[in-house]
């Protein structure tokens, strides 16, 4: 239940990713169990078309209660120089209790 309602609650940023001619093709959520409930996002990443990235980028998420306030921001990375236009990155949001309090989650980029 609470993998399904943070999954209607997250927002793609999808005006980034074009920016950088990418898409989000789909994201996941997996969440550890007692006592600390943390999650694991998991966010699949594909080029629109050729590939013109360099250095590096965060695929960040934020996580929110239900007043929209930031509960914690977390990112994993990828290697523009060595992205071939598909990959899955992964990230671990380790906030005690995350998956309990978080109502909302934005997915998002930038340049690192």
């Amino acid at each position: 239940m609470l993998i399904t309602e943070l999954r209607k609650n997250t927002e793609v940023l999808e005006m980034l990713f074009d920016s950088y001619g990418l898409n989000v093709t789909s994201f996941g959520y997996e969440i550890s169990g007692s006592p600390f409930y943390w999650i694991t996002a998991f966010v699949e990443i594909m080029s629109k078309g050729e590939i013109n990235l360099s250095g590096e980028y965060d695929i960040k998420i934020n996580m929110y209660d239900e007043e929209g306030n930031i509960l914690c921001s977390e990112n994993g990375r990828i290697n523009g120089d060595e992205f071939k236009g598909f990959e899955t990155v992964t990230i671990y949001i380790q906030t005690e209790n995350i998956a309990i309090e978080a109502k909302k989650a934005r997915i998002f980029i930038t340049k690192y």
